[in-house]
């Protein structure tokens, strides 16, 4: 049963629904003719379900009634012989949590082939599916998700060639949400990997890669990458590494070919000194810019212990580099800029100037495009652009910490070439066993000479961050105070994490952690805070009773965002063996730039076994 209310929107409405499932669970295992031969586990849920939904005060609701028919089914066959094979099917219907804040109620149809064959030569796997999903998350848009998938493996072992492994894979999706255009294509996958021994005791290594995606339908894009990386022992205490790669990647209209190439020589002397040189050259073409780019890493890390005070550690890198650019039209176009996403946290795209009207965001695996004022915002500090997830229940897809690959197009000068010094300092010291510890970063970026047009989009920063953690048995505190000195987006930013964990009794645990961030943002006078909240408790009452128990708050506001959510929840669980039941309660209160939701939910399940 569940009871929703939105109040100060345009149109308040309330939504009430109902569900009754009578189910009769049926198992069944055997074997046809000999258990290798072939053997099945069935599991049938059958019944019947009542369900009722009402809109007020557009619609009123009635029970319908309908029939369940839920399944699990695994077959395999030959399951001694190299040509073994199994066939699967799935129907279910789960209630999970999509993160802590985010109920959903997922139910799925699956059905599944996967068919080997060992050899000594080629060893070979091939795997079909097809799947549908229907995914309901409280007041926003029920979202149908559709997968047809194929994937081969082979692989080859040989003295001659080394190790080869190539996957094959396609997928034709369909992703629909009421209000919002459907997404459909085809993504197709190639990998062919190798690694080859050069030398008998495997000191030298050498990894060849060849990759191609390529998506078709509503979404277009393609990459093809060519990797080669020799890996060099030299000592135990000396190591060279060779990579070179090359890219050529189109998305939105827009191909860009990278090549890059670079070489690195790791030293470490004894335990306490870590040495690390790293030169490369970076070359990118697209039909509306170039980029051109030399220099060299130089990273030293000390680390010494200091008996029973604590532990001391420090570092210092140097990056040099001469890069030449070239726009031929003024606006350069950026394709699969990946960026995670996290609430609390400022998250600036890699070019100033951008243009908002063109950007585009993406899932990892490409196949979703998300929506701006719903999914994600912008917004416009100084030069630069921040894009920030949107974490209301009004039918946000982006999870907290996911990642995305962003397009977008941003004007820079037509011609310039200039170097960059980039420096950075790292220093920590732990006390007594790693009870506490202080650190310090500093990360510094200069523009010395710039020749060509004056490009006054070129980041010149100084970043420090000092902070503090604590670790005491099972509690954690960190904090963390930064300094972002930059010419085009300067901010500075307060951060604070906690975690405790302890057993109040032997039969229960009892956890809180929290974050809190502040960050203001002095171009543009904008101060953006997070916190949040939770707690959760779980006790045995008895061998067959259990009891839980989880809270949470979050708390969000800054430009265009204004977000306060309580979630709870209860549930109680009693097991006798052939006597089961499930009872669970949740609650929802959320506040989203005026307009408010008030969720109850309440779940109760009885299973008798006979």
């Amino acid at each position: 049963m569940e009871s929703s209310r939105t109040t100060s929107s345009a149109v308040p409405f309330d939504r009430n629904r109902l569900l009754f499932e009578e189910l009769l669970e049926t198992d069944f295992k055997g074997s046809i003719y000999h258990p290798n031969f072939a053997d099945i586990d069935i599991n049938l849920e059958n019944g019947f379900k009542q369900t009722s939904e009402k809109f007020e005060p557009t619609t009123e609701g009635k029970l319908k009634n309908g029939f369940l028919n839920r399944f699990h089914i695994l077959s395999r066959f030959f399951r001694q012989k190299p040509y073994a094979f199994s066939l699967s099917a799935d129907r279910s219907r789960q209630i999970e949590n999509r993160e802590f804040f985010e109920r959903q109620i997922v139910d799925a149809t699956t059905y599944r082939g996967s068919f080997g064959l060992k050899n000594k030569f080629i060893p070979a796997s091939l795997f079909v599916s097809s799947s549908s999903k229907t995914i309901d998350r409280q007041v926003s848009p029920v979202e149908k998700i559709d997968d047809k998938q194929l994937r081969l493996n082979l692989s080859n072992q040989s003295a001659l060639l080394g190790e080869t492994r190539f996957e094959a894979s396609q997928d034709q999706f369909l992703r629909t949400t009421s209000d919002i255009p459907d997404q459909e294509g085809t993504a197709r996958d190639f990998d062919l990997w190798n690694q080859k021994s050069l030398s008998e005791d495997n000191k030298k290594l050498l990894n060849s890669s060849l990759h191609f995606y390529g998506l078709s339908g509503t979404s277009k894009s393609s990459a093809f990458n060519l990797n080669e990386n020799l890996n060099i022992d030299h000592t135990d205490y000396l190591n060279s590494a060779y990579n070179y790669n090359f890219q050529d990647r189109t998305s939105s209209g827009t191909r860009i070919r990278d090549h890059k190439f670079n070489a690195a020589l790791r030293h470490r002397f004894y335990e306490s000194l870590t040495s690390l040189f790293n030169p490369y050259y970076f070359k990118s073409d697209s039909a509306s810019f170039s980029r051109e780019t030399l220099g060299f890493n130089l990273d030293e890390d000390y680390v010494k212990k200091l008996g029973k005070i604590g532990r001391f550690s420090s570092g210092f890198g140097l990056n040099y580099a001469e890069e030449q650019r070239k726009a031929f039209s003024g606006i350069i176009s950026i394709i699969e800029e990946p960026h995670i996403l996290r609430a609390g946290t400022t998250t600036f795209l890699d070019q100033p100037n951008v243009n908002t009207a063109t950007v585009t965001v993406r899932s990892s695996d490409k196949q979703t495009k998300y929506n701006l004022g719903i999914d994600y915002q912008l917004n416009n500090v100084g030069e630069r652009t921040q894009i920030q997830i949107l974490l209301s229940e009004q039918g946000h897809t982006i999870t907290d910490g996911a990642e995305v690959l962003i397009d977008y197009q941003a004007r820079v000068s037509p011609s310039l070439k200039f170097n960059t010094l980039a420096e950075n300092f790292r220093l920590r010291m732990d006390f007594l066993d790693n009870l506490f510890g202080v650190f310090y970063r500093l990360n510094k970026q200069d523009h010395p000479r710039v020749v060509g047009d004056q490009d006054n989009t070129l980041e010149t920063l100084s970043d420090t961050v000092v902070g503090v953690d604590f670790h005491f048995k099972n509690i954690d505190i960190e904090f963390e105070n930064e300094d972002y000195d930059s010419n085009l987006s300067p901010y500075r930013q307060i951060r604070l994490r906690e975690s405790v964990f302890f057993n109040p009794t032997p039969a229960s645990t009892l956890t809180f952690q929290s974050s809190q961030s502040k960050i203001r943002l002095l171009n543009t006078r904008d101060t953006q805070k997070f916190f949040d909240f939770i707690s959760r408790y779980f006790v045995n009452l008895t061998r067959h009773m259990r009891f839980n128990a989880e809270a949470g708050f979050r708390w969000q506001g800054g430009a265009g965002v204004s977000l306060n959510d309580l979630i709870a929840s209860a549930g109680f669980e009693l097991n006798l063996g052939k006597f089961l039941m499930d009872i669970r309660y949740d609650f929802k209160n959320q506040l989203n730039l005026g307009e408010r939701l008030v969720n109850h939910f309440i779940f109760t399940k009885i299973k008798r076994k006979f």
